[in-house]
């Protein structure tokens, strides 16, 4: 039987002298090390496991907390790992019916410092885990996504588990396969010899947690980050292969899955290969000396399969083999063996077990018909502004461009705008040029390539309801005024659904506006019409007082919350204040100036998705500003709401009272446009601070925007001998 053995590989900053396989277990009657001096320990518990058949077999017996069975390593087996390593295991496992079992454990004899190796998750589930953790540090689970990996059936052999450190990310490999990898946790300081003095191997863990159901049939330590290359070599190898055949050749050029290789000669492609001489297990820096030759495979166009087609001698750390008359549009398969000196002095032939066995790599050749290398990129561009789209194209022959304006992501009858170039400059933009731009390319195989759809925002109104026009024969329709045609409906919630309702009219700023009265349950329900940046105003007149807190419990002005911790966004009244909050931080901020004094505010809510700055305004005047969630596109949003909180039918977060003017656009208006905006609106002499060119803090001392005697009244007040000593300075 094999047994499972859990691999792991990790470690901190620092860098070793050399980057070799430093120890290896291979349980061959004893837990000796077979290429350094940190021997194993079998527990002289009589229920500690047994040692026989190359395997460590343990029954899953709890022996508490930080209980040795198994086999316990010295401490020496990670003495200089304070940087990158990876543990490799090959195990098979009994299902361990939803217990955790242990197949490895490195610690300090605490909770707080450990790596711990386990084939399954408590759900029982065959989703093996590493669980890496030092205090202040990491702490962090790398887990299978795979089911039913580990397989209770023997004859299928023992599986390998490898996870790896490489100073910044942990890596999770499954025979073979990159399973998991640790992107959100920055480890730069784990130090395994630090926090690793109580090794072991199926028992030992600091949560009492039994021993491994099953046995381990190998277990290797590394002082280096395994590459993904190499994990798979070493999974090919399987758990019994030699040290020689663990490094077989490796680093090719053209490297695996490379595309468009070679250079066109005619109607055929010449192709240089290249690749690292096997390395020595236990000095990587240099190449095996024991390989002498390099048997290189490859496969034909007519046949998938690869044959031996040289036969190269060794002749230092690099091999390499020039290619001619390779077939255009052609995946190619290939792999170099390396034969091996022997005892009797004869070097080991193509098929002989000596032989180390290579990884296979493929590539393919140069296409007959272009590719596009690099796609057009849309983003947004302010009115009359400018937005240059290009394409990079690879072809044999001369390309021919043609660029295309689309209102869909569909090629059809589409308008074309520029021809002969790879550039298109979109210039003086309008609301007219906003939409999808795609370049169709060819060369001499007359076969049309489309490049993806680029994406062209213009900055713009793309919604307006002024509450002013209405629909006689659809009494829920609310209109928007904008060119976008982004009508909405008016909807009331009965108890049990929201349904269409009729909208109520009344004296609106300007106009009508949309009267809510207290109890009614009713909003308007538009569509999301902005996900990236945008300014959203509105002039809201209420008496109501809201809930206070997160803005999601306050009553909705333009609101498009939705439950959890999402991108999303709205602007409420929260308790007297006007708030706006954004998603997924669930960051909230509020107005200064109260609003439900039963008088007409201009409320605006803006956000920059390219920094982050989400701002609130009220009359003209910024109020509040942060940063957060930057780069987040609300995609999570499926309507916006006018008059409640989107993803709620609480009565409280029903907006009392009447909004009028509601207007959305694509962008974030700056503070100079929205005071000119209040300005304009509302007769009188108004005087606004704008914050973004108020006078320096020298001389504005109380933060008016003025510079005059009260500022001069601080600074008075303030006149000491500050920096003489001992006049002032504590």
């Amino acid at each position: 039987m094999k047994k499972l053995l859990l691999s792991l590989a990790i470690a901190g900053m620092g860098t070793m002298a050399s980057a070799d396989l430093v120890h290896r277990y291979e349980f061959n009657g004893n837990a000796n090390d077979s290429v350094g001096t940190a021997h194993g320990t079998l527990s002289t518990r009589a229920d500690a496991g047994t040692i026989a058949d190359g395997k460590l077999t343990t029954t899953g017996v709890s022996y508490g907390e930080n209980v040795s069975g198994g086999v316990s390593l010295p401490a020496t087996a990670v003495a200089g790992l304070n940087g990158p390593f990876s543990l490799e295991t090959w195990f098979f496992a009994v299902a361990p019916q939803g217990d955790w079992h242990t197949i490895f454990s490195f610690d300090n004899g605490t909770k707080d410092n450990f790596i711990i190796g386990c084939p399954a998750r408590g759900d029982g589930s065959w989703n093996a885990s590493a669980h890496c953790k030092q205090a202040g540090v990491v702490d962090h689970i790398l887990r299978n996504g795979a089911m039913d990996v580990w397989p209770e059936n023997p004859d299928q052999g023992p599986r390998q588990m490898v996870v790896t450190y490489d100073g910044t990310t942990l890596r999770m490999y499954a025979n073979g396969v990159l399973a998991n990898v640790n992107n959100n946790v920055a480890a730069a300081n784990f130090n395994l010899e630090a926090i690793a003095t109580q090794l072991d191997i199926n028992s030992g863990a600091p949560y009492g947690d039994p021993s491994l159901t099953g046995s381990t049939h190998d277990f290797r330590i590394y002082d280096h980050a395994l590459t993904a290359d190499e994990v798979a070599a070493i999974h090919a190898a399987g758990a019994d292969a030699s040290n020689n055949h663990l490094f077989p050749a490796s680093a090719p050029t053209p490297a695996k899955n490379a595309t468009m290789v070679g250079t066109v000669s005619g109607s055929t492609v010449d192709v240089e290969l290249s690749w690292q001489t096997a390395r020595n297990p236990v000095d990587l820096a240099n190449p095996n000396p024991a390989a002498k030759v390099h048997y290189l495979y490859m496969n034909s166009v007519s046949d998938a399969n690869v044959v031996l087609v040289d036969t190269i001698t060794v002749t230092g750390a690099t091999g390499s083999k020039s290619l001619t008359g390779l077939s255009l549009d052609t995946n190619y398969k290939w792999r170099v063996d390396q034969g091996m000196l022997q005892g009797n002095g004869t070097v080991s032939g193509p098929t002989e077990p000596n032989t180390v066995r290579g990884v296979e790599w493929n590539f393919n050749t140069m296409p007959s018909t272009p590719v596009i290398t690099t796609q057009p990129v849309g983003g947004y561009i302010a009115a009359g502004g400018s937005l240059e789209l290009s394409v990079v194209v690879s072809s044999i022959t001369d390309v021919d461009y043609a660029w295309y304006y689309s209102q869909d992501t569909i090629i059809g009858d589409d308008v074309a705008v520029g021809t002969n170039s790879a550039t298109y400059t979109i210039a003086n933009a309008t609301a007219e040029q906003q939409g999808y731009y795609y370049c169709n390319v060819n060369n001499d195989s007359q076969i049309v390539v489309s490049s993806g759809f680029a994406f062209v925002e213009v900055g713009q109104m793309v919604a307006h309801y002024s509450f002013d026009v209405t629909d006689e024969q659809q009494p829920s329709l609310v209109i928007d005024s904008s060119i976008q045609g982004n009508d909405g409906v008016a909807r009331f919630f009965d108890g049990t659904d929201e349904v269409d309702s009729t909208v109520t009219y009344g004296t609106g700023f300007d106009g009508n506006g949309l009267v809510l009265a207290a109890g009614e349950m009713k909003h308007v329900e538009i569509p999301c019409s902005v996900r990236n940046s945008y300014t959203i105003s509105a002039w809201v007149n209420t008496s109501m007082t809201a809930a206070d807190g997160d803005w999601w419990f306050g009553a909705g002005i333009v609101d498009g919350e939705m439950s959890g911790w999402v991108p999303d966004y709205g602007i409420v009244l929260s308790g007297s204040k006007a708030a706006q909050g954004t998603g997924p931080s669930g960051k909230t901020i509020r107005s200064a100036k109260d609003i439900n004094d039963g008088e007409w505010h201009y409320v605006v809510a803006t956000r920059d998705i390219n920094n982050g700055e989400i701002k609130i305004y009220v009359d003209g005047h910024r109020e509040a500003m942060e940063v957060k969630d930057m780069g987040s596109v609300y995609t999570a949003i499926d309507v916006l709401n006018i008059g409640k909180v989107r993803d709620n039918h609480i009565l409280e977060k029903y907006f009392v009272g009447t909004i009028d003017e509601v207007k959305i656009f694509n962008y974030a208006k700056d503070e100079l446009t929205i005071a000119q905006e209040f300005v304009n609106m509302v007769p009188g002499d108004h005087k606004i601070c704008i914050e973004t060119v108020r006078p320096s803090g020298t001389y504005d001392l109380n933060g008016d925007c003025v510079v005059d005697v009260a500022d001069f009244a601080i600074l008075a007040a303030e006149w000491l001998d500050c920096g003489l000593y001992p006049a002032c300075v504590q």
